[in-house]
């Protein structure tokens, strides 16, 4: 992908600051002028889900999927759209889908464990969150992923405790 505009990189400092009512406005100019920029329409999509407008977020999603249907973000977003709805076997086909394009995408890989986790499939939660830990060159920290630490213990414990 080419580097990020200026307009998205603004709007994503603004996601991340918390005004998102300002990334919206500012991505939806921007997109105003550049239509096709995948990139932009999917963050687009993330700022509304922060907005609580999950429909709108969904259609950014498809939309930035039909421009460009090898870009494995967007999936993983619909897939997070699906686990908070409960839709969880179709979750499972959008994250694998983000996966089936971008074995690497480690935020798909963690949003599956979370979806294991969530429906009791521990063993396959802490299989997802090793390969994910294992991508990254074992560089997880602690404070920066402190949930994926406490799943890992909590399978420990669950494995010790259903195997006495």
């Amino acid at each position: 992908m080419e580097e990020k505009a200026p307009e998205v990189k603004q709007a994503e400092e603004k996601l991340y600051k918390g005004e998102i009512l300002e990334a919206i406005k500012i991505l939806e100019q921007y997109l105003i002028i550049h239509p096709e920029d995948y990139y932009a329409i999917n963050k687009l999509g993330v700022a509304f889900v922060n907005d609580g407008k999950l429909d709108r977020a969904r259609e950014c999603f498809i939309r930035a999927i039909e421009i460009n249907p090898k870009f494995a973000p967007p999936y993983s977003n619909i897939g997070n759209l699906c686990t908070e709805a409960g839709r969880y076997e179709e979750a499972l086909v959008w994250y694998k889908k983000a996966l089936e394009i971008d074995p690497n995408f480690s935020s798909a890989r963690n949003n599956l464990a979370h979806l294991y986790r969530v429906t009791g499939r521990i063993d396959m939660a802490v299989e997802e969150l090793k390969k994910a830990y294992h991508r990254e060159g074992g560089r997880i920290g602690f404070t920066r992923n402190w949930w994926l630490w406490i799943l890992v213990i909590a399978a420990i414990l669950y494995f010790i405790y259903r195997g006495t």
